[in-house]
């Protein structure tokens, strides 16, 4: 089917290309863009102490990764439960 696409003997159906997406684990600028999937998506931590971190994290268990993660997602909640309160109030 792919090969199919490549020829221009087809073209490609929305759901087949999420699908695809999601098989490769690649997001759709690069899967449309041309990107080379083994190269990881570019993101700049401005905050040092923060980008400090990050790397140390990355070198640690999965499994102490995902408490890692799990903080992170529960002050950002947070942070998003605030702003929500706070905008309702005005």
């Amino acid at each position: 089917m792919i090969g199919r696409w490549e020829q221009g003997a087809a073209k490609p159906h929305f759901d087949y290309l999420v699908k695809l997406a999601k098989v490769l684990e690649v997001n759709f600028d690069r899967l449309f863009n041309g990107s080379d999937p083994e190269q990881p998506d570019q993101f700049d931590i401005k905050n040092r102490k923060l980008k400090e971190l990050c790397k140390k994290i990355d070198h640690l268990k999965s499994e102490d990764q995902e408490v890692v993660c799990h903080f992170l997602d529960m002050a950002i909640k947070q942070d998003q439960f605030k702003q929500l309160v706070s905008n309702s109030a005005a």
